[in-house]
């Protein structure tokens, strides 16, 4: 095969392959093991031989799941706003594995992160976000953001509404600066 062919071959070969994982993604439920001082976490898969694809052992010698070290934390946010909350050991975070090379834009930071959406990675640990998540329950503050209203309920309850209105139900303090 000729040099020019070769390369050719090589190309389409990457293309269909990236045409064909484009969509595909990897996410599995976890707890923090750890959080960092960088803003990463240290995550423990909640299910077993979920890594088969990503990491050569998936368990322990106990039959335990790995931990995975070094994971940023993907807040909820825009240019104009981001939500952030304090994480601690035992949180649960949603892991997603992208099929793109995500490493320009982690390393960028929060703000503006280089991203190169045509570098297939074949999910890879490197490519590992953690999200924030739960599915309720009752925690020490809970924030609402409805079509018409914000509240934020604690000991107390704040909520702002659309038309203005701002209701503080509790002992207010204020304190200047």
């Amino acid at each position: 095969m000729s040099n020019g062919l070769e390369k050719s071959f090589v190309r389409l070969t990457r293309s269909v392959i990236d045409s064909y994982m484009e969509g595909f993604e990897t996410a599995f439920p976890a707890v923090v093991k750890k959080v960092n001082d960088d803003g990463t976490v240290d995550v423990t898969p909640s299910i077993r031989n979920v890594l088969k694809n990503m990491q050569i052992e998936p368990d322990g010698a106990d039959g335990k799941p790995l931990p995975i070290e070094g994971v940023p934390v993907l807040w909820p946010g825009t240019s104009a706003a981001v939500v952030k909350f304090a994480l601690e050991e035992c949180d649960p975070v949603l892991c997603v594995a992208s099929s793109r090379d995500i490493r320009a834009w982690v390393k960028g930071g929060e703000d503006k992160g280089p991203f190169d959406p045509l570098s297939f990675s074949g999910n890879d640990l490197n490519d590992l976000v953690a999200i924030p998540m739960s599915r309720g329950g009752s925690r020490a503050v809970s924030v609402t953001i409805g079509r018409d209203s914000v509240s934020v309920t604690g000991n107390g309850i704040i909520e702002m509404a659309s038309d203005g209105t701002v209701t503080i139900n509790g002992h207010l303090k204020v304190e200047a600066p």
